[in-house]
């Protein structure tokens, strides 16, 4: 109780102390001017508002000065309450100072420590530039090199047209396009989870939040070793009979039950493609706002 009671008296703002000590000054006025023969003087409000104000500020001109025991005690009063509010005014001012101080420096510390961060995500980022190019490439190597990289801009058939389960990469590298794309995620996804752990991304949280989705897309939508395993000719029936069923099939892309093994591997496929696309432009524009680079992304 005491310590709520002596917080509240030395916490409160100046503007508080004050008011307070201005709201005295025509209280104990009135109470002089209220109550006769207090002091040497005769009273009226004007001159006890005079009297007032001398005694709160304790200048004292002694031109009046209090007779009766009870005008003694009420002038007292008053001066010790004008100089204890003037203290608690001033030491209030003080606090409030060196707050605002405080919270400049904190504010100047914030914003130096989040420059640093952009400049870090600015120079992980343009040192992505030829790994996001690189992982670019393998998407087109499956949905055509024609197409623009939207993540409305290809369909389920397209993966289909251009074979990229068995077809070599475009490049003369001896591999398939297929596994030249899983390369790629997988040294984008380190990559993007590389500056997820090494930049303070709370500063930032759309880009945070992007560049999760896109790691957990990455896993969650992982049908690679079906896929990889379904050029070679153990699995050649089946990656064909997948290719023809496919090439043919124009109903929603979701997973079907009856079907899995044929249409849920291509169908993983597809919506890693198109939600990590999305996501990779989200991060993209994010970036170019706040760093001023242009992500080159297409």
């Amino acid at each position: 109780m005491i310590h709520a009671i002596t917080q509240f008296i030395f916490n409160q703002k100046p503007r508080c102390y004050g008011w307070t000590y201005l709201i005295l000054i025509p209280i104990f006025a009135a109470i002089y001017d209220s109550i006769p023969c207090l002091t040497n003087a005769e009273l009226n409000f004007g001159r006890a508002l005079y009297f007032s104000t001398v005694t709160i500020t304790t200048l004292g001109f002694g031109e009046i000065h209090p007779l009766h025991p009870i005008a003694q005690a009420l002038t007292a009063l008053e001066a010790l309450l004008g100089v204890t509010l003037i203290g608690l005014f001033l030491n209030s001012l003080s606090r409030a100072s060196s707050e605002a101080t405080k919270r400049i420096e904190q504010e100047l510390q914030r914003d130096n420590y989040k420059r640093k961060e952009v400049a870090r995500l600015k120079g992980h980022w343009q040192l992505m530039d030829p790994i996001i190019n690189k992982y670019i490439s393998g998407v087109k190597e499956l949905v055509g090199q024609d197409k623009k990289i939207g993540a409305d801009q290809f369909t389920l058939n397209d993966l289909c047209k251009f074979d990229g389960l068995a077809a070599k990469y475009s490049h003369g590298l001896q591999t398939t396009k297929i596994e030249y794309y899983y390369d790629q995620l997988e040294e984008f996804t380190e990559h993007l989870s590389q500056i997820v752990r090494d930049i303070d991304l709370g500063l930032f949280p759309d880009i945070e939040k992007s560049c999760i989705e896109f790691v957990q897309a990455t896993h969650n939508y992982d049908a690679s070793g079906f896929l990889i395993q379904s050029r070679n000719k153990i699995n050649k029936n089946v990656g064909d009979l997948m290719r023809e069923a496919l090439s043919n099939y124009n109903g929603p892309i979701e997973f079907q039950p009856n079907m899995s093994m044929i249409y849920d591997p291509m169908i993983c496929l597809h919506k890693q493609l198109t939600q990590q696309i999305e996501l990779l432009n989200k991060i993209g524009t994010y970036v170019e706002e706040i760093t001023n680079i242009n992500p080159k992304i297409s």
